[in-house]
């Protein structure tokens, strides 16, 4: 399924009903995240848990272009209650928190770790309605004393390592810990500070004073603009991006691309012992314009980038094969600066259709060396036209960009490609 990117991020200004309304008027993703296991008492406790969860919702404007939420229970499985597009309601999702059974499950291992990786990877999609130019906030609500996958050793590690990636990612993880069994300290670690912790004693303490809280923490919360998706030092890629330069690649589109691996490469520690880039232009003709081993900074990269892609427009044709053949034999290479050991991706950005001979094989031989392809279509359709998913191998792989490229491109693709290259799949 092609990922089509139409409608992903609107920004709309909007602006923030005073707190006496008990109503944020601002667009953000909220995800619920539950402990439900055998930890939770009674079903008194559980009323007051629905009942808290429900009061923060509340504060919340559901809208298609407002807020989102989602509701998540875990034990030692995951379960989405419902994801963040399913209500566009505020009365909705509340009737929906009031109505869900817990299991009150038997459960060995109530791993923080394994929810927030399901949180990350089936709640916070973009096709269950996340939108990633809008602020993410997870609240997470523990009350067990421990937390390990296999029921045996730390799983302390994969806790924190998972909600770092969330928080690396932009977004505000607060942790509420709940009863005699809480962990104070692995939620501290889990929220990155105890700011972002709430320590209650009991269930009767899930007060409107805390939901009331919460709801403010999410509504006001602004990401930084500097966050990082992993550890930097960890990553070692070659990172090549293909772009069309035919006479369809208007100014604002060669400002999005540039926005885009400027935003992209700017975490990463850069240079031959790190992550390297190079930039290939095409339209009948394909260039090398900077090579892997070229630069040895991001910023020298981005200067150059941005040069070469402000020379202007060249000709009608796009040869897609033209430049791909170019990748794989003059960029792809030892003497072009190519590593076979790191992590590859290319990125092939498109303003049309193709033109030119059958560039299937020579894709075929690029993924060969493990390398993943990305397609990205700016301003039309893929269509029913055969060789973007022949070229990339996947549909997954496949975005297409017919509306504001300028904000998707900089602030929604960077982080679909830092995932992927964070979990090693780049």
């Amino acid at each position: 399924m092609i990922r089509r990117l139409t409608s992903v991020c609107v920004f709309l200004a909007v602006a923030t009903a005073a707190w006496g309304s008990k109503t944020c008027l601002n667009s953000l993703d909220l995800a619920l995240v539950v402990e439900d296991s055998s930890a939770l008492p009674d079903s008194a406790s559980e009323t007051q848990l629905k009942n808290f969860l429900a009061k923060i919702v509340n504060h919340l404007n559901l809208g298609a272009d407002d807020a989102h939420a989602a509701f998540q229970t875990y034990n030692d499985q995951s379960k989405t209650q419902f994801d963040l597009n399913k209500f566009t309601q505020t009365t909705d999702a509340k009737a929906a928190i009031l109505t869900t059974r817990f299991s009150h499950k038997v459960a060995d291992a109530p791993s923080i770790g394994s929810a927030l990786n399901y949180t990350l990877n089936n709640v916070l999609t973009v096709q269950n309605g996340e939108r990633s130019c809008y602020p993410t906030i997870v609240v997470l609500v523990s009350y067990s004393s421990y937390s390990d996958p296999n029921g045996i050793g730390d799983g302390k590690n994969q806790d924190v390592s998972v909600a770092r990636q969330l928080r690396n990612l932009g977004a505000l993880v607060l942790a509420v810990g709940v009863g005699p069994n809480r962990n104070p300290n692995l939620l501290i670690d889990v929220a990155g500070s105890t700011d972002n912790y709430y320590d209650l004693n009991s269930f009767s303490d899930l007060s409107d004073d805390v939901a009331d809280d919460i709801a403010n923490r999410t509504c006001y919360y602004k990401r930084s603009t500097d966050f990082y998706p992993c550890e930097m030092e960890a990553i070692t890629a070659d990172l090549i991006f293909v772009v069309d330069v035919s006479k369809k690649l208007t100014t604002s589109y060669a400002q999005a691309v540039i926005g885009f691996m400027s935003n992209y490469l700017k975490p990463y520690h850069f240079g031959k012992d790190g992550v390297q880039a190079a930039l290939v232009t095409y339209s009948k003709v394909a260039d090398v314009s900077i090579s892997l081993a070229a630069t040895s900074s991001y910023s020298e990269f981005i200067k150059q980038a941005n040069a070469t892609l402000s020379d202007g427009p060249s000709g009608t044709e796009r040869y897609i094969y033209n430049a791909l053949d170019t990748v794989l034999y003059h960029v792809m290479t030892g003497s072009g600066g190519f590593r076979p050991t790191s992590a590859h991706s290319i990125f092939v950005f498109t303003v049309d259709c193709f033109t030119g001979p059958d560039p299937v094989f020579t894709a075929q031989a690029i993924r060969a060396k493990q390398t993943n392809l990305y397609m990205i279509s700016l301003g039309s359709s893929f269509g029913f036209w055969k060789e973007p998913l022949d070229i990339t191998g996947d549909p997954q792989k496949l975005f297409e960009v017919a509306a504001s490229p300028e904000v998707i491109l900089p602030n929604f693709l960077p982080k679909v490609a830092w995932r992927a290259l964070c979990s090693g799949t780049a």
